[in-house]
């Protein structure tokens, strides 16, 4: 059994030429899914498959739907596609 591929959101931000931030950004608005590995972030490669599909979804004029706390639907003339939002944990500040 083969490991799935996984990204740092450094390694997503080189792909797509934008700045990390940018990524960190998407992973906390809960548009792109990651795991929280200790003080970093993992993002698996079906999960920047997913993120893409939506983001195409999205620019073809199809609608968001946001109804549900936990989940963005998104429909198009042929699928509907669904996105989990994560929680946001609060940032500790002293």
């Amino acid at each position: 059994m083969t490991a799935p591929r996984v990204y740092t959101p450094k390694e997503i931000a080189r792909m797509w030429r934008v700045s990390p931030p940018t990524v960190h950004a998407a992973i906390r608005r809960g548009e792109l899914r990651a795991v929280r590995w200790g003080r970093q972030y993992r993002i698996a490669a079906d999960a920047v498959e997913d993120y893409i599909k939506c983001q195409t979804l999205q620019s073809d004029g199809s609608r968001a739907d946001t109804s549900s706390p936990g989940t963005a639907t998104t429909e198009s003339a042929d699928a509907t596609v669904y996105r989990l939002k994560h929680a946001q944990t609060p940032n500790a500040k002293p």
